[in-house]
This record gives structure tokens, sequence and C-alpha cells, in this order.
């Protein structure tokens, strides 16, 4: 499967590739909703062409402009495809890239004020994620598809998009690659109505955490044989329920346990990683400390211009020390202090302070000041 970690993905390109001969072989069956395999790919190739004519160079960001999730998905093929990195998100639209890939449209647009006569941008990444108030995120190829289908095939996928690319968009490269014979692409406040599992078998429902909270028809027993959802607040206590824990990358993938003494989040840390105490020194099992990663790992910012100057400064392989408490159970397992971290996040949602100042300025607010209440 394409962007797993365990895979080693070293060629986005090839594999996306893979991706594109996977809908290609659909030929008139339904890929996503009513858009056939055959129709899905002919439109990628006519994104890849136009691409191709403005010389898009490796590893440089295109902004996908994108209406539907359908087009971020063919949107972001067609970037791979072509050697660049897609940009998914207000904080790369016009003004801050070279380039701008219109989906809708087919078309590629050169944004003169993105366009200096100098060399364009280079980033170390496979995708940036951005959203209003959230910031913006650099993900490596070997941070995407930390979420998995289950192991039996399912018979339909349905996905609820947020801006959460990172976490739906390698849920679908995977349907599409393992055969899944319906999937459906969703805007993430689609009513249960509109995720019914199509045709008979297993039905997998993919969406953000608190959508299953808002809607029971989702939540509903015997709905779906399975649920992956994704956010910064806990995995439902339901043991069909795969959660990515995380509020801009999936940072563990979490599912209910047995009560053994834990309350918080607990689940499985993709990737190198410790819990170590304020000077750096691992600590032993069941004590609470900092969880840290290692290797290769997104880079956060509170705006585009501040990523591209965070990944510069960046090496491939680095250690972090994340704000997050937690503790290593024997099992193997890691779980998160369920209290807030810090006073920056809101329902889960870590708000970006820089991008925050900027809506609200646009918004024409002098001064103002955030207060969290219970």
């Amino acid at each position: 499967m394409p962007f797993h970690p365990s895979d080693h993905v070293a060629d986005v390109p090839a594999s996306a590739g893979e991706v594109l001969a996977a809908l290609r072989a659909r030929g008139s069956a339904a890929a996503a909703d009513a858009h056939s395999g055959e129709a899905l790919a002919d439109r990628t190739d006519q994104l890849l062409k136009s691409l191709a004519e403005h010389g898009v160079r490796p590893g440089e960001p295109v902004h996908v402009d994108a209406a539907e999730p359908v087009d971020t998905v063919l949107g972001c093929l067609a970037v791979w495809l072509s050697g660049g990195v897609p940009a998914v998100g207000p904080a790369t639209a016009a003004g801050a890239v070279r380039l701008v890939l219109d989906v809708p449209g087919g078309t590629v647009l050169a944004d003169a004020a993105g366009a200096p006569d100098t060399e364009p941008v280079r980033v170390d990444a496979a995708l940036i994620v951005s959203a209003e108030l959230a910031g913006c995120v650099a993900h490596p190829a070997d941070a995407l598809g930390h979420l998995r289908l289950p192991d039996e095939r399912p018979a339909s996928l349905a996905v609820l998009a947020d801006w959460r690319v990172d976490a739906w968009l390698p849920l679908v490269l995977e349907a599409w690659l393992g055969g899944t014979p319906h999937v459906s692409l969703l805007p993430e406040d689609a009513d249960g109505a509109a995720a019914a599992p199509v045709g008979g078998g297993p039905a997998v429902l993919a969406c953000p955490s608190g959508r299953l909270a808002a809607a029971p028809a989702l939540a509903a027993a015997g709905a779906f044989a399975h649920r992956t959802t994704w956010g910064g607040g806990p995995a439902p206590a339901d043991e069909t329920v795969t959660h990515g824990f995380g509020d801009h990358q999936v940072l563990a993938v979490t599912r209910a346990h047995s009560a053994d003494g834990g309350t918080g989040p607990r689940g499985r840390v993709p990737g190198r990683h410790r819990v170590c105490n304020a000077a750096g020194r691992q600590l032993p099992t069941n004590a609470w400390g900092m969880l840290a990663l290692a290797g290769r790992l997104p880079v956060v910012a509170d705006g585009y211009p501040e990523l591209l100057a965070a990944l510069a400064a960046a090496p491939g392989e680095r250690t972090v020390v994340t704000e997050y408490r937690a503790r290593g159970r024997s099992d193997g397992t890691v779980e998160f202090d369920p209290r807030p971290q810090d006073a920056l996040r809101f329902a889960g949602r870590r708000l970006a302070p820089a991008a925050t100042a900027r809506a609200l300025a646009a918004a024409g607010v002098a001064d103002a000041a955030l207060v969290v209440r219970d």
C-alpha cells in the first residue's frame, strides 16, 4: 500500500503511479461515488499534462485548488506523479507558491506573486496541509498512512473528508489499490444517510472523531463493521473504532482498552519513540513523562512562510520531545494524559497564534483574547 511507514516509501511518484494503474484497471466500474475508475484516471492524466507544461521541479510545492474531496485526491495524485509536493489548504493559496492546480478546471495557473526569477522552493516532504487558525504541517512520506483499513477487505468505504488530508487520503488510496468495490467521498458535515453503506458486505466509515458524537446515525451499533477516526480527542469506547490520535498528525493509533488503571487515549506509536523526563532520559514502564519521537517527522508551523523556514532548518532525521504527557505500558502501548496540554487547544485542536491573529485582523478585530472555560 502507498505511503505506509513500514513500506519504507522512497519513491512517491512510483507509488502514485500504482494507484493510477489501479484506477484505470477498474474500467467503467465505479471508483468514487458515481465516478468510474477510467474517468478518474483520465482526469488525473489531464492534470498531469497541464502540470508538465509548466515544468514542475522535483520537490516543488503546488497548491491544489479543489472543490470536492475527490478533486483533492486527484490533484494530489497528479502533483505526486509530476514529482512535486501537493499543498492543500488556504495557507498555500494565491501568492504563496509558484503554481496553482485548478482541479475542477483542469488547468494550472502560474502565480506571478509566487514566482520570482529564482529557482522555485523545494521541500523535503510528501504533503503539505494547512487549515484556518490551525497552521501548516509538512508530512514526510513515512508519516502518512499510519491509519489503515481493516485486514478484511471492506465492501464499501465512506469517507467524511475534513482538512486532515494526511489522515483520510491514504485510506482512499489503500481502498483503490485493494479493490474495495464502493468508495464514497463526502464533505465533513455530510449526514448519516449520505454516508450509509452501499451494497452488501462489511462497511467502513472514516471520519473526524467529533462526527460520531454529532451524528448518532454514524455511531449506531451495526451501522458499520468498522470505524476509523482521527483528531486530538480520545477514541470512543467502542471496539469497532480505530482512532488516529493527534491534532496535526497521527501520533498514535489507539483502540478501546480494558480497564487496568488507565484513563487516557492508549495505543501504538509508529516509529522510534520513548517516554522521557525533563532531561531527556528514558523512563521506566508506567512512569509519566513526555513522549519523544525520532526519525523523519512532520514539521508544524503557524503559516506557510514559517513552515518553509522550519523545513530549511530541520534535518531529515531529528528527535523531538512533543508536548504530550504520556507513559509506556507493559503491553508496548503508550497511554496519553487526557488533560489538555496548554491553553492554545480547543476541542482537541491546536490553535496557531499567528494564524489566529491574521484571521482576526482580516475580520477587522483590533485586539482580542482567547479564554477557555469549562
